[in-house]
C-alpha cells in the first residue's frame, strides 16, 4: 500500500481504538458513577454515548487547529483539554459538570489522535526486538484494560479512575520534548460549520431518544417534549446542506451530497457502531442472570477484546482478498447470531461461548477494510477527510445505539429506575432485557443486508 494512503488509515485505526479503549475502561465504573448521582441507565449511558460524538467531532477540528498553529501546540492544548476534562468529571458533584468534564475529555483524547497514530506506524514499521515488545505489551494494556479498571474502581473508587487520567497527561506532556519537534505542522485537513452541524443533529436525536417514552407507542414521538427535538435535529440536513454549499472547500459534501452511492456505505459504518452498542450492557446482564460478582465485568470485556483481536489474525492471514461488505457481514451475522442465542441460552458456558462469538462479530467490523471501498469511490485528495467522516458517523451510529438500547432496558419506569440493584429481578426484567436483545439482532441483521447490497453494487460496478 502506497505511504500516503498508510497515515490516513492508521488514524482511522487508533480513532477507534481509542473509543473502544475509553468504553472498556468506564464501563467497569458505571454502576458506581450512577448509584454517586442516583441516575437510570438511560442517562447513565450517556457518560460513554457523548464521549463518542464528541471525540469524532473535534478530530477534524483538532487536525485544522494542528494545520495552522503547529502540532506541538496543538498536542498541548489537547493534553491540557484531557487533563482539565479528567479533573472535572473526577471531582464532580452533579451529572452535568461530570458530562462538561468527559466533554473536553474528548476534545483533548481527539487532539492526541495524529500524532500517537504516527507513533504506533513508526513501532510497526520497526525491526526491533524492544518496540515490537512494546507493540505487544500496548495490546495486552488494552486487552486487560477492563479487568484493572474494575478492580482499581472497587478498591479505591470511580473518581480515582480521572485522577489516572490526569496523572497520565501530565506524564505525556512532560515526553512532548523527546517525542515530538518544535517545527511540526499538522496535516491539512478541510474543515466546515457541518461538522458542527452533524454534532449537533446527534446530540438533539440522542436526548429525543433519551426523553421518548415507547409504551406510548406512536404518542411517543408526538410528545411535547420529544418532537421539537426530532422536527429540529431532522431540519439540520438542510441547514448542513446549505452550509456545505457555501464553502469552496466543504468537508461533508463532496462524500454525501456529490456522490448518493456513498449513502450506503455511511449506513453502514454507522449500523457497525450500533452494533457494539451492547457491549455496554451485557457484563450486568450475565451479572444480573448468574448473580455474580461485579468484578467479571471486566473479565467478560477482556473476554470479548481477545476475540476481537484475534480476527485481526484471521483477516490478515486469511481473508486479506476479502472486500469490506464481506468481511462486516460475516462481523454482523456473528453478532445477530449472539443477541439471538443469548437471551435463551441459560447455561453458563455456552454464554461464554457466545461472548466469543460476539467478540468475532465486533473484530471483523472493526477491521474489515472500509478505506478499499472508500479510496475506490473518491478522489485520493479527499481520503483524509473521507475517513473521518465515517468516524463521525459509526461514533454517531454508537452513540444512538447506546441511548436507544439503554431506553429498552429502561422502558418499564419506575421499576426499572435503580437498575444496578443486584437483586433486581422478576418478568418486568426479563421483559426490557427481551426487547433489547431482539432489537440487537434486527439491527445486526439489517448490517447483513446493507453487506450485501453494498457487495452487489461493488460486483455490479465491476462488471460495467
Amino acid at each position: 500500500m502506497a505511504s500516503g494512503k498508510k497515515v490516513p488509515i492508521m488514524t482511522s485505526t487508533i480513532t477507534i481504538y481509542l473509543s473502544v479503549l475509553d468504553m472498556v475502561v468506564l464501563i467497569p465504573a458505571l454502576n458506581w458513577i450512577m448509584q454517586e448521582f442516583q441516575l437510570s441507565i438511560r442517562w447513565g449511558v450517556w457518560a460513554v454515548a457523548l464521549y463518542l460524538i464528541c471525540f469524532a467531532v473535534a478530530l477534524p477540528i483538532m487536525e485544522r487547529w494542528a494545520h495552522f498553529a503547529g502540532r506541538r501546540y496543538e498536542i498541548g492544548f489537547a493534553l491540557l483539554f484531557f487533563a482539565i476534562g479528567s479533573f472535572l468529571a473526577g471531582i464532580s458533584t452533579g451529572w452535568l459538570m461530570f458530562l462538561c468534564g468527559r466533554g473536553l475529555q474528548a476534545f483533548g483524547a481527539s487532539g492526541m489522535v495524529p500524532f500517537i497514530a504516527q507513533r504506533v506506524k513508526r513501532l510497526f514499521q520497526s525491526t526491533s526486538k524492544k518496540e515490537r515488545l512494546i507493540i505487544w505489551l500496548g495490546s495486552a494494556l488494552l486487552i486487560f484494560s477492563p479487568v484493572f479498571s474494575t478492580i482499581w474502581v472497587e478498591i479505591v473508587g470511580w473518581r480515582s479512575l480521572f485522577m489516572l487520567n490526569l496523572l497520565l497527561a501530565f506524564f505525556l506532556f512532560f515526553l512532548l520534548n523527546k517525542w515530538l519537534p518544535v517545527q511540526n505542522v499538522g496535516t491539512r485537513t478541510g474543515f466546515s460549520l457541518g461538522i458542527l452541524v452533524f454534532g449537533l443533529m446527534i446530540l438533539l436525536m440522542m436526548v429525543a431518544m433519551t426523553r421518548i417514552l415507547l409504551p406510548w407507542e406512536w404518542r411517543a414521538w408526538t410528545h411535547p417534549t420529544v418532537l421539537p427535538l426530532l422536527i429540529v435535529s431532522f431540519g439540520l440536513i438542510v441547514i448542513l446542506f446549505m452550509v456545505e454549499r457555501q464553502k469552496r472547500y466543504p468537508f461533508f459534501e463532496p462524500h454525501l451530497f456529490g456522490k448518493p452511492y456513498l449513502w450506503l456505505l455511511y449506513l453502514l459504518v454507522a449500523m457497525t457502531g450500533f452494533s457494539w452498542a451492547m457491549l455496554a450492557l451485557l457484563p450486568w446482564w450475565f451479572i444480573h442472570l448468574f448473580k455474580q460478582h461485579s468484578l467479571l465485568y471486566g473479565v467478560i470485556l477482556s473476554l470479548i477484546l481477545v476475540s476481537s483481536f484475534f480476527t485481526l489474525w484471521l483477516i490478515q492471514r486469511y481473508l486479506s482478498k476479502k472486500s469490506f461488505p464481506v468481511i462486516s457481514g460475516w462481523g454482523f451475522f456473528c453478532s445477530a447470531l449472539a443477541y439471538l442465542f443469548l437471551f435463551w441460552v441459560e447455561d453458563i458456558w455456552v454464554i461464554v461461548f457466545l461472548f466469543i462469538l460476539f467478540g468475532f462479530g465486533v473484530g471483523f467490523t472493526i477491521h474489515a477494510p472500509v478505506h478499499r471501498t472508500l479510496f475506490r469511490l473518491i478522489e485520493p485528495e479527499r481520503w483524509r477527510s473521507g475517513l473521518i467522516v465515517l468516524g463521525m458517523f459509526r461514533a454517531a451510529g454508537g452513540s444512538l445505539g447506546l441511548v436507544v438500547m439503554a431506553q429498552l432496558l429502561n422502558i418499564w419506569e419506575p421499576d426499572l429506575v435503580y437498575w444496578y440493584t443486584p437483586d433486581a429481578q422478576g418478568k418486568i426484567i426479563d421483559a426490557a432485557f427481551d426487547y433489547m436483545f431482539t432489537l440487537a439482532a434486527e439491527s445486526s441483521m439489517v448490517g447483513v443486508f446493507f453487506s450485501l447490497l453494498l457487495h452487489w453494487k461493488e460486483k455490479q460496478k465491476k462488471s460495467q
